[in-house]
């Protein structure tokens, strides 16, 4: 049974130290990063160095509150318009965990695409959020190539910006991805694993289980999309009506100002005899200009403050919330679907699962737990009565057949090297992919218990015959034939006093007692039965019960030796015998003379 637990230990109590460090140090490149290229003139940004590297140790959390917050520090201290990148710095980051997980960056080609896309995040939507909000144009790093582009005639300002801001945030992107893998590379594995957050509030699972619980299938909708469902439909709900009421007031306030700024300039011009005339209100299309500015830098805001709560919405429910469930949902499945011998393995990965989220989950899951644990020692202790009846009941049965064996002076090891036989034949014949249809675990268990009772109907003929030191006269052969019949009543007896479902072995029982002296060729007895019409546990036994009756010493004649007896199976296979049959047992002579020689 496949573990799912990751037997690693985690550090759980460092987890918010670790965070914080990161979160302060990705903050701390992305600040360094932008300072140095623009105290150097270079023509670059270097503002998301830190996310990256966040993203590639720290994983996805830590990324997207660096790529988040660097925005959010920069529209304080530098420029309040800052805050409206913040999309596309959180972006990046979710980008490059996902990259970091896939592996591209250990393949150059990957390298480069990636690279590409964080050029189109970074330098179309970027070029495009920079030229609504300050127009195309204005003073950014891409500006000199801007300006030789547009000036080359062949292009409009705004085409001019998306190819001049894409190249050079192409050219920002990938110093920036060296720099990053560079500092992965450098700090030690040990630190990476321990700086590699993740809030589990059960036992960590290994990344095989994580995967099978992430790609599983729900039947309509999945919690995670529920959540993001939820998510998105209360920040959306929230940021339209502080959206649009935001945009009313700002244009009510330019409108507003206007008015106020022609009004201040007449009392101004009457006082001073200055002619002021000439001031007047923002026109229309202006006004509709700024507000559209403004709209869409709190749309971008907005958006990105969307992501990051997702982002951490999504991250947080999935450990506290989508993670535990699943875990006991595939642990459950497994429970029930196992077989007895693996109830306690399952039961124990059960246990060692250890969901601690402190609410409603939690307590689920002590529910099951202690249920499972009394289902397991229920398990045992039917198991435990059901081997001491299966023991009793077949000590009855081969003290029945020894009883029976005892009547005709037959060595009672007869019963026991019969049933033995079967069972080397079968597993031969499983090992040789022979009627593996009809060879299930539960067949061979049905035949090896029921063999011994193959000749119950002895009991009902005379001891005369049974002991009669000498050849049976045609009567006498055909009275004994009947112990076949008697042998089926007396069993079907049994099982019409026994529920249906408690008959077990008796069927076949019934079918080793009525047609174990059929033949292949059609000749045997009772029913003259020929071929497959034969139930295959009969035929089985017509094999071992011939065998042993050669090798053994009878009242009427003496016991053959090994060789000769094996040359008589080999000689009547297809015609007293099933071929295939016959075979499996003479493909395992070594274990049948085993049992021969005891």
């Amino acid at each position: 049974m496949v573990n799912i637990v990751d037997d690693r230990k985690v550090n759980s109590g460092a987890r918010g130290v670790y965070l914080a460090l990161m979160v302060f140090g990705g903050i701390l490149m992305n600040i360094c990063g932008s300072k140095f290229v623009g105290r150097f003139e270079i023509p670059l940004y270097l503002d998301s160095v830190g996310t990256m590297t966040v993203s590639m140790l720290g994983g996805f959390l830590p990324g997207i509150f660096v790529g988040f917050f660097s925005s959010f520090l920069n529209s304080i201290f530098t420029d309040s318009v800052a805050i409206s990148y913040s999309m596309i710095n959180v972006l990046i980051a979710i980008l490059t965990t996902v990259f970091y997980e896939k592996k591209w960056f250990k393949d150059f080609y990957k390298i480069i695409l990636a690279v590409l896309i964080y050029g189109f995040v970074g330098g179309v939507l970027g070029a495009i959020l920079t030229g609504i909000i300050y127009g195309f144009g204005s003073e950014t790093a891409s500006l000199n190539f801007l300006k030789i582009i547009y000036e080359s005639g062949k292009m409009s300002a705004f085409q001019a910006a998306l190819i001049a801001d894409y190249v050079v945030d192409v050219a920002d992107k990938m110093v920036s991805v060296l720099i990053a893998l560079l500092i992965t590379f450098i700090v030690p594995a040990g630190v990476r694993d321990r700086i590699n957050v993740k809030y589990w509030k059960q036992a960590p699972l290994t990344p095989e289980a994580l995967q099978t619980l992430r790609t599983g299938k729900s039947r309509r909708i999945s919690l995670r999309m529920k959540v993001v469902i939820l998510l998105t439909l209360a920040t959306g709900l929230v940021a339209f009506c502080a959206i649009f009421i935001s945009t009313m007031l700002f244009r009510d306030a330019i409108v507003q100002t206007g008015k106020n700024t022609v009004h201040i300039a007449q009392e101004i011009g009457s006082y001073s005899g200055v002619d002021l005339s000439g001031i007047s209100p923002y026109s229309e299309e202006e006004t509709g200009r700024e507000v559209f500015k403004f709209a869409t830098r709190q749309i971008s805001l907005f958006i990105g403050l969307y992501i990051f709560i997702l982002g951490v919405g999504i991250y947080m429910s999935e450990y506290h919330l989508i993670l535990p469930i699943n875990t006991m949902a595939l642990s459950s499945s497994r429970f029930s679907d196992g077989s007895e011998e693996n109830l306690e393995k399952t039961a124990k990965m059960f246990e060692e699962i250890k969901i601690g989220t402190g609410d409603e989950i939690e307590n689920m899951y002590d529910a099951l737990l202690k249920m499972i644990e009394a289902h397991v020692a229920s398990v045992k202790a039917l198991k435990s009565r059901n081997e001491t009846i299966t023991a009793l009941q077949n000590s009855i049965i081969y003290a029945l057949a020894d009883l029976v064996e005892s009547r005709d002076q037959s060595t009672g090891e007869h019963v026991k090297n019969t049933a033995e036989y079967t069972k080397i034949i079968m597993n031969e014949m499983i090992k040789e992919g022979v009627y593996t249809d009809l060879l299930t675990p539960q067949f061979v268990s049905d035949v090896y218990h029921s063999a011994p009772l193959h000749d119950v109907g002895k009991i009902s003929i005379s001891d005369n015959f049974l002991n009669k030191p000498g050849k049976l006269t045609p009567e006498e052969f055909t009275i004994m034939k009947t112990h076949s019949k008697e042998g089926a009543v007396i069993i079907d007896k049994v099982m019409s006093n026994l529920p249906e479902q408690d008959a077990g072995y008796l069927k076949e029982a019934k079918n080793l007692a009525m047609y174990h002296h059929e033949r292949w060729d059609g000749t045997g007895y009772p029913m003259g039965l020929k071929g497959e019409e034969i139930p295959l546990s009969a035929r089985i036994m017509a094999v071992a019960d011939v065998f042993d009756a050669l090798i053994s010493e009878r009242s009427y004649k003496k016991a053959f030796p090994f060789d000769e007896a094996i040359k008589i199976i080999k000689e009547s296979s297809g015609t007293h015998f099933d071929p295939k049959v016959a075979q499996a047992f003479l493909n395992a002579l070594e274990e049948v003379r085993k049992v021969a020689e005891i």
